[in-house]
C-alpha cells in the first residue's frame, strides 16, 4: 500500500509547479556541472582541456554511483516521513507545508541524480552506443507500458487513469523482486523479444496534420493491391510516376503527393518513412518488399531480434573459441541485408550492404546483451590450429592410433586387468569391446599408464630473483598523461627481469602421473660463451623433483644442455634428451613394475611391458625418430606422433596444468627464499666454476643459477601426481574410473567444433572401426581417402573452405596422428630417402653428360681450326690459327660459344659471351663478337677436358658417410657435477699420446701397433668398454655362486679398469672388425692368430696367454703366467705344464680330457674337442718383470696402481 501511495505522490508532484530554494538549486547545478566538465575533461575554469584516463573516470563515475544510491536511501526515508504527515489527520499545516516542501526537495533531487547518474553510467560502459541503445530500449518498453494501460482501461469516470511512468516503475520492482526470489543461475539465458516491434525515436516525427493543405488529391491515386496498403516498391512508383504524369497541367512535389498518400491511409507510415525510400530510389540503390514498420514511425531496424539472438546463441555454443564482437556483428548485418536483397531477387551491391559505424555501435551493444559474457583477455591461435582442433578426422585418426598402439593381443586373459574391466563403466570399456571384436575375439591386453608416455617442452623466461606483484593501477600526473604518446609512462624495475634469459624445460609425463628427470635447455649460446664445444651435457645429482630444496639425500641427476647456434642443433638436443633420459627412464619403470625384467641385446621386450611413447610434430623430434626407429622397435617401444597444430586438444602433457604451474611457481621463486636452496646455488656455483670451456655473461649465469636452485621446488609443487594425471584423463587416453583404460568418448570430444561429434558420426565409428583399424595396421596411420571413401566430413575453415592434411611422408610433421616406428612408415621414409638421393644423382649425371658434350663440340671446333690452318690437330696448335680462321663460315657461332666457354676461365655463364658471331671485318676493328672473343682466347689452357663438373664416386661415397654419420655417436661433451671419480674413458686414454707410448713400451706393442689412432678407434673402444662391464656383470652373477665372492671390491676395481682394457684391444687389434653386432654369447675375439704375438718371442715374459684351436679357428681357452723370486718363470714354463697335463693317461681339468696329446691312447677318444697339438699358443698382454717398464709400474711385486689408468 506505501508503493502504491508513493507513486501517487509522485504523479502529483510532476503536476506542481516546482519552486525549490536557491541552496538546493546551487547544488544540484554545481554537481551537475562538475560531473559534467569530469567526464568531457574540461578543466573548471573552463580555460583548457584536463586529461583524464578511462580508468580515472570510471573511479570517478563508480564514486557517483555510489553516492546517489545512498541518497536514494535517504530519499526514500524522507518521503515516508512526508506521507505520513499528509495522511495524517491530525497533522497541522505547517507540518504539511514542511512535507511538501520535501518532496519536492526529493523530486529536484531525483531530477538531477538521474542526468548525473546517466552520464556516469555512460562513461563505465565498455563500448560506443550505450546511450542510443538505452534510449531505444526505454523508447520500447514506454510503448509497451501504454499498450497496458489501453487493454486494462475501464469507462468509470471516476477511477484515474495510470500513468505509463507507474507501470514503468511497477515492472522495475517487480523484475527485481523476482531476481531476489529465484536463485542466481550460474549462466544467463538469452533474452529474445517475443515481438518484433519497431524501436522509433523520440516525438520529433512529423505527423500527417503537419502537412495538411497538400495541393495533390489522393483521388488519383490508384488503388493498393494488397489489402489497402501499398507495398514499399509500389509506393515508390507510385511517386514517380505521380511526378511524371504527362497529363497533369502542373506537375506536383514529391511531398504532395506523399501527403496525399498519407492522408489516404494507404501506408501504415509517417512522412519521414516514405521520404527515405525516395531518397534511396534517387540514389539507385534497391528497394526492397519488406514490411513497414509501426505506425508511430522511426527508422526500422537493420538486423530482426530473431536473427540478433540467434547469433548470439551460436556464439554461447562455441565453448572456449571467443568471437570478436565488432566483427561478428559487422558480418552479421551484412549476411542478414544480402540474404534480404537476394530473396527479393536482386544482386547485393558490396557498397550498399556496408553498415555504418552507429549502426554496428547499437547492434555491439545490443549483442552485449543477448546473455554473451564480454571478455577482453584472450589467447590467440592460427586459422591452422582452430581448423585442426574442430576436426573430427583428427579425432577419429587419434582413436585409430589409440587402438593400435595400446592393445595388444595375448595369448591368454589377464584376470587381474579383466577384475579392473568389470569395475569400469560401459562408456570406459566402449574402445576396448571394439578392439575385442575387431581382433576377433582373442584376449587382448592393455598397455599400462605406467608405460604410456607423452614429451613436450615449454619455455621460461629466468632470471636472478623473482618477479615482484604489479599493481592494476599505476599513479601518474596530468603532465605523464599527456606526453605518454611519445614519452611512455614507466615504473622502475626492482628485480633483475630485464637481464634474464630463455630456457626450454622438456617433460616427460607418464600415464600413472609420474615424471622423468628434468632436462633444461639452454640454447643459442655465442662461440665466446662456449669456445670448445657445440654441445655441452652437464648432468646435475640433486636436480629432481623432490631433490635439492626439497629434501636430502636425493640425487637423482637431472640434465642441463647447453648448445650453440647452428643447423641441426635442436635435432641433437633431442637425440641427447632420448638417450640419457626417455629411455633410461622407461627402462627404470619396467624394472619397477617386474622384478625380473633383465634386458638383453636381441631379447624381445614382454607384451606387458611394451611400452607407447607419444610427441608432438615438432620437427626435431621427428628427425630424431626417424633416425632411431630401429633402436626404439628393439627396446619395444612404439612411437605414436599426435596430429599436427593439434596437441592443444590431446596432448596430454599439454593439456595437463603442469606447464601453467610450473611457470608460475619459477617465477615467484628465488634462491635466497630459503637456506637450502641458497646453499645449492653456491655449491652450483662453485662446480660451474671449475669446468672449462663455459663462459656465460654474468646476467646470464646468474639467471641460470638461481633458476636452477629453485628448479626442484617449482617441479615439485607442479608436477604432482593429481596435476600430471588431469591431462592423461582430459585427452581419453586414461579413463577417469579406474586410471587403466582408453575412454572411447573422451578421445572424440577432444574435437572443439561447436556441439561436438554428433550421435550418428560415433555410430558411424563404431561400425567403421574394423575397416579403420586395418587401414592403421597397414599403413600406420589413417589417409584421407580412407576418411573420403567413408564419407567422413572434411576439415573446414571459418569460410567455408575444405582443408586436407599433406598425405606425403614428405610432410610427415604435418599429418594427423600416426605411428612413427610402423614398418610401413619406415619403408616410405627409406624410400623417399632413396629417391632423393637418385633425383640428386640424376642432376649430377645430367650436369656430367651436357659437359661431355660441351667437350666433345670443343674437339670439333679445334679440329675445324686446325684443318683450316692445314696443322696438326691439337689444342697445341691453335696458337698458330688465325683471325681468318675463325671467321670461316665452316666455324658457326655455337662452335664459337663452346670454344670460348672450354678456354676463357673469365667466363662462368652464357651470357658473358657476345651474343653474335660478327663478321671478320668487326673482328679486325676490335668489334666485340664472338669472333674476335674466341681468338683472344686461343691460347689459354683447356679447361674442361678431362674435368667433369661432379664425381659421382665422391658423391656414393658421401651419400654412404651421412647415412652412418646419423647413427654415429655425437660429438658432445658430457660432465658431472661432484662426479669424485672421475672415470677415464678408454677414449680419451687413446687421445693421450703419452700413455699410448707408454703401453706401447710395457707390452711391447711396437709390432702390432698402428701408426696413429682414429676418431672411429676411440669411439668403437668406448662401445668396447660398455659390452666388457655387460659381459663382467653377467659373468659375476651367473658364474660366481658365493654371494661374498660376488659381492668382493675387486669387480669394481676390474670395471674400473676395463677402459685400459678396451684401449689395449683396439691398439693391439684383438677385436672382432664387426663386434657391436655380436651376441652375448660370441667371442669378441678375432677368428685367426694375425694380430697375436707367438709365446715363443718372449718365452719368460708374464702375461695372459690364448690357447687357439686351429681347425676350429677360435680361441678356446686363455690363462695367465706370473711367478717371483729370483728364478724367473713365463710362458714356456706354463705351456710345458700343459703340455704334460695333456700326455698323462688320467686327466686332471677338463682341458687336458678335451684335448689330449696324440701320443696318448686318449687322442682316439670320441669325446675329445680336438689334439693338443692343434693348438696354437700366442700372447694376448705380457710385460717384462725384470724389464725397466714393468719396474717403473711396480709390477715386479705383482701390483697394478688406480693411477695406471691416468699414467
Amino acid at each position: 500500500m506505501k508503493s502504491i501511495l508513493f507513486y501517487i505522490l509522485l504523479a502529483i508532484l510532476a503536476s506542481m509547479p516546482l519552486f525549490i530554494e536557491s541552496t538546493n538549486e546551487a547544488i544540484a547545478e554545481s554537481t551537475s556541472k562538475e560531473l559534467g566538465m569530469l567526464y568531457s575533461g574540461e578543466e573548471r575554469d573552463g580555460s583548457s582541456k584536463r586529461v583524464v584516463t578511462k580508468g580515472t573516470a570510471s573511479m570517478y563515475a563508480a564514486s557517483e554511483g555510489m553516492c546517489i544510491a545512498s541518497r536514494n536511501i535517504d530519499a526514500t526515508k524522507v518521503m515516508d516521513d512526508a506521507m505520513a504527515v499528509i495522511f495524517d489527520p491530525d497533522a497541522t499545516s505547517t507540518a504539511r507545508k514542511a512535507a511538501k516542501k520535501d518532496l519536492e526537495t526529493v523530486r529536484a533531487y531525483l531530477q538531477s541524480s538521474g542526468e548525473s547518474l546517466t552520464t556516469a553510467v555512460k562513461s563505465l560502459a565498455p563500448m560506443r552506443g550505450f546511450g542510443k541503445y538505452h534510449e531505444s530500449q526505454e523508447a520500447k518498453k514506454r510503448r509497451e507500458a501504454n499498450d497496458t494501460i489501453a487493454a486494462t482501461a475501464t469507462k468509470s469516470k471516476r477511477k484515474r487513469k495510470k500513468q505509463p511512468e507507474v507501470v514503468l516503475l511497477e515492472n522495475y520492482n517487480k523484475s527485481k523482486k523476482e531476481e531476489h526470489s529465484i536463485k542466481r543461475k550460474s549462466e544467463a539465458p538469452t533474452t529474445v523479444s517475443p515481438d518484433n516491434k519497431r524501436v522509433t525515436r523520440s516525438s520529433s516525427s512529423e505527423t500527417s496534420s503537419d502537412h495538411t493543405g497538400s495541393s495533390f488529391d489522393h483521388s488519383k491515386l490508384p488503388q493498393p493491391q494488397n489489402n489497402g496498403i501499398y507495398t514499399k516498391p509500389e509506393v515508390v512508383q507510385v511517386i514517380v510516376n505521380a511526378l511524371h504524369d504527362p497529363e497533369a497541367p502542373k506537375p506536383p512535389t514529391q511531398r504532395s503527393v506523399i501527403l496525399a498518400i498519407i492522408a489516404a491511409k494507404y501506408v501504415p507510415c509517417q512522412y519521414k518513412t516514405v521520404q527515405r525510400l525516395m531518397k534511396k530510389h534517387w540514389a539507385k540503390e534497391p528497394i526492397l518488399d519488406n514490411e513497414w514498420v509501426s505506425p508511430q514511425g522511426g527508422q526500422g531496424r537493420v538486423v530482426p531480434e530473431d536473427v540478433v539472438a540467434k547469433t548470439a546463441e551460436s556464439i554461447l555454443a562455441q565453448g572456449n573459441e571467443g568471437s570478436d564482437l565488432r566483427d561478428t556483428v559487422e558480418k552479421m548485418i551484412v549476411d542478414h541485408v544480402k540474404e534480404v536483397q537476394e530473396e527479393a531477387g536482386l544482386v547485393p551491391d558490396p557498397k550498399a550492404v556496408l553498415p555504418s559505424r552507429s549502426t554496428v555501435d547499437k547492434y555491439c551493444v545490443e549483442m552485449a546483451h543477448q546473455g554473451v559474457n564480454l571478455v577482453q583477455k584472450t589467447t590467440s591461435k592460427t586459422e591452422t590450429r582452430s581448423v585442426a582442433e574442430k576436426s573430427e578426422r583428427g579425432s577419429i585418426s587419434n582413436v585409430g592410433v589409440v587402438g593400435y598402439s595400446q592393445f595388444e593381443v595375448m595369448d591368454g586373459e589377464d584376470h587381474d586387468m579383466i577384475k579392473d574391466l568389470e569395475k569400469a563403466s560401459f562408456r570406459t570399456r566402449a574402445l576396448y569391446e571394439l578392439m575385442r571384436r575387431a581382433r576377433g575375439g582373442a584376449p587382448i591386453w592393455v598397455v599400462r599408464p605406467d608405460l604410456l608416455f607423452s614429451t613436450d617442452d615449454t619455455t621460461a623466461y629466468i632470471f636472478d630473483g623473482k618477479a615482484g606483484k604489479e599493481g592494476k593501477w599505476v599513479l601518474a600526473s596530468d603532465r605523464g598523461v599527456k606526453n605518454s604518446g611519445t614519452s611512455s609512462i614507466y615504473r622502475t624495475e626492482k628485480v633483475n627481469m630485464m637481464n634474464g634469459i630463455r630456457v626450454k624445460i622438456t617433460f616427460t609425463f607418464s600415464g600413472a602421473g609420474m615424471t622423468a628427470p628434468l632436462f633444461i635447455t639452454v640454447s643459442g649460446l655465442s662461440e665466446e660463451e662456449m669456445p670448445d664445444d657445440d654441445f655441452l651435457h652437464v648432468k646435475v645429482p640433486g636436480l629432481a623433483i623432490n631433490g635439492q630444496g626439497v629434501s636430502v639425500g636425493n640425487d637423482q641427476v637431472g640434465h642441463v644442455f647447453f648448445m650453440r647456434k647452428g643447423k641441426g642443433a635442436d635435432e641433437e638436443r633431442v637425440k641427447c634428451y632420448q638417450e640419457e633420459v626417455l629411455l633410461p627412464y622407461i627402462e627404470t619403470v619396467r624394472k619397477d613394475l617386474d622384478s625380473n625384467y633383465s634386458p638383453r641385446p636381441g631379447m624381445e621386450v614382454p607384451t606387458k611391458l611394451k611400452a607407447i611413447s607419444w610427441m608432438d610434430g615438432d620437427l626435431a623430434q621427428v628427425a630424431s625418430v626417424i633416425n632411431s626407429v630401429e633402436e626404439f622397435a628393439e627396446m619395444g617401444i612404439t612411437v605414436c606422433k599426435q596430429n599436427a597444430a593439434r596437441t592443444g586438444a590431446e596432448q596430454p602433457a599439454d593439456l595437463a596444468p603442469v606447464f601453467k604451474l610450473f611457470k608460475k611457481y619459477i617465477a615467484e621463486l628465488t634462491a635466497k627464499d630459503n637456506p637450502s636452496t641458497a646453499r645449492f646455488r653456491k655449491k652450483l656455483s662453485d662446480a660451474f666454476k671449475n669446468e672449462e670451456g663455459f663462459n656465460l655473461k654474468t646476467n646470464h649465469k646468474n639467471a641460470l643459477l638461481d633458476f636452477l636452485a629453485t628448479v626442484a621446488v617449482a617441479a615439485t609443487k607442479a608436477c604432482t601426481v593429481t596435476n600430471v594425471m588431469k591431462g592423461w584423463i582430459e585427452s581419453g587416453l586414461v579413463d577417469d574410473e579406474v586410471n587403466r583404460f582408453p575412454c572411447l568418448h573422451r578421445i572424440l570430444a577432444t574435437c572443439k567444433k561447436t556441439g561436438g561429434i554428433k550421435k550418428s558420426t560415433i555410430e558411424q565409428i563404431t561400425s567403421d572401426f574394423p575397416s579403420l583399424l586395418n587401414e592403421v595396421d597397414t599403413h600406420g596411420r589413417i589417409s584421407e581417402a580412407w576418411f573420403d571413401d567413408h564419407n567422413y566430413p572434411r576439415d573446414c575453415k571459418s569460410n567455408g573452405e575444405e582443408v586436407l592434411r599433406p598425405d606425403a611422408i614428405t610432410r610427415e610433421h604435418m599429418q594427423r596422428s600416426k605411428v612413427m616406428t610402423h614398418s610401413h612408415q619406415v619403408d616410405l621414409r627409406l624410400k623417399n630417402i632413396d629417391a632423393k638421393v637418385s633425383k640428386m644423382r640424376s642432376k649430377l649425371e645430367s650436369a656430367n653428360e651436357d659437359h661431355e658434350k660441351l667437350v666433345e663440340s670443343n674437339r670439333n671446333v679445334v679440329d675445324k681450326l686446325c684443318k683450316l690452318a692445314e696443322l696438326p690437330v691439337a689444342e697445341s696448335s691453335l696458337v698458330h690459327c688465325k683471325l681468318e680462321h675463325f671467321a670461316d663460315k665452316t666455324v658457326l657461332s655455337p662452335d664459337l660459344l663452346d670454344f670460348i666457354l672450354a678456354h676463357d676461365d673469365d667466363v662462368k655463364l652464357k651470357k658473358d659471351v657476345p651474343s653474335t658471331k660478327g663478321k671478320l671485318e668487326d673482328a679486325l676493328n676490335g668489334k666485340k663478337c664472338r669472333i674476335l672473343h674466341a681468338f683472344d682466347c686461343r691460347m689459354k689452357p683447356n679447361r674442361i677436358e678431362g674435368k667433369p663438373p661432379h664425381d659421382l664416386q665422391a658423391f656414393d661415397q658421401e651419400t654412404s658417410r651421412r647415412q652412418q654419420q646419423q647413427s654415429a655417436p655425437r660429438n658432445i661433451r658430457t660432465v658431472t657435477l661432484w662426479d669424485r671419480t672421475k672415470a677415464v674413458t678408454a677414449s680419451k686414454l687413446l687421445s693421450n699420446v703419452k700413455w699410448v707410448n707408454t703401453l706401447e713400451n710395457v707390452f711391447d706393442l711396437s709390432t702390432l701397433m698402428r701408426d696413429d689412432v682414429s676418431e672411429e678407434d676411440k669411439q668403437n673402444a668406448d662401445v668396447l668398454v660398455d659390452l666388457l662391464r655387460v659381459r663382467l656383470t653377467n659373468h659375476v652373477n651367473g658364474r660366481i655362486e658365493e654371494e661374498s665372492k660376488r659381492n668382493d671390491p675387486i669387480w669394481n676395481w676390474a670395471s674400473k679398469n676395463l677402459p685400459v682394457c678396451a684401449a689395449y684391444m683396439i691398439l693391439a687389434g684383438h677385436v672382432k672388425s664387426n663386434f657391436r653386432s655380436t651376441r652375448e654369447e660370441d667371442s669378441l675375439l678375432p677368428a685367426d692368430t694375425n694380430n697375436f704375438i707367438p709365446y715363443t718371442r718372449f718365452p719368460n715374459h708374464h702375461g695372459v696367454y690364448l690357447q687357439h684351436d686351429t681347425k676350429l679357428e677360435q680361441k678356446i681357452r686363455s690363462g695367465k703366467k706370473t711367478s717371483f723370486g729370483s728364478a724367473v718363470e713365463g710362458f714356456s714354463k706354463r705351456i710345458a705344464e700343459h703340455k704334460k697335463g695333456c700326455e698323462a693317461a688320467s686327466p686332471t681339468s677338463n682341458f687336458y680330457k678335451l684335448y689330449p696329446s696324440k701320443s696318448t691312447k686318449r687322442s682316439r677318444s670320441r669325446t675329445k674337442q680336438g689334439l693338443f697339438e692343434d693348438l696354437e699358443h700366442v700372447i694376448a698382454a705380457s710385460y717384462d718383470p725384470k724389464g725397466e717398464a714393468g719396474c717403473s709400474f711396480g709390477l715386479e711385486r705383482g701390483r697394478c696402481h688406480d693411477s695406471w689408468c691416468t699414467r
